[in-house]
């Protein structure tokens, strides 16, 4: 447990703080049972709990974050410079009914990011954005999509919340 803290952070279930504090180990859409991660991205499993989960549960979609662990298969490389990235987290989302027009899955690209990042790693964003609309899948119906940073108490704040749901409109 010490070793996690010292390597990763503080527990999102044990932290002190109630505005990051959420028991990961009872969500079932969460694959670990726990979140080592930053404070930025503790506030992004915040907001997804809060904010996003009650509209994937209200269109009825089966979906899973996971935090990417730094595995080298998930990583991903920027379609000019080849540039390798590995996104904090991916989101699985899976419609149960294929409706005409509609794809059936979707893998989804999110990146909490503080302020003091933001400008040094624009680059990532501006990948993440490109995706969409670049993206081959060898599935018909499977899009793979990348979201603006998320920076919690930050100015891309609003811009994220907007993409997420023009995301979920076309879901």
């Amino acid at each position: 447990e010490l070793f996690k803290k010292l390597l990763n952070g503080e527990s999102q279930i044990k932290t002190s703080s109630s505005e990051f504090k959420l028991d990961l180990s009872v969500e079932d859409w969460y694959v670990y049972d726990d979140n080592y991660g930053t404070t930025e991205e503790k506030s992004f499993i915040k907001y997804f709990k809060t904010e996003i989960k009650p509209k994937l549960d209200k269109k009825n979609l089966e979906y899973y974050v996971i935090r990417n662990e730094r595995f080298s298969e998930l990583a991903i490389y920027s379609f000019d410079k080849g540039k390798r990235f590995e996104p904090d987290y991916l989101l699985f989302i899976k419609n149960k009914t294929l409706d005409e027009g509609k794809n059936k899955e979707y893998q989804i690209y999110a990146e909490p990011k503080g302020k003091q990042f933001l400008v040094e790693d624009e680059w990532k964003e501006g990948f993440l954005l490109e995706i969409e609309g670049k993206q081959k899948t060898a599935k018909n119906n499977h899009k793979i999509i990348g979201l603006p940073f998320f920076n919690g108490k930050g100015t891309k704040l609003k811009e994220f919340s907007e993409a997420v749901n023009k995301l979920l409109e076309k879901i």
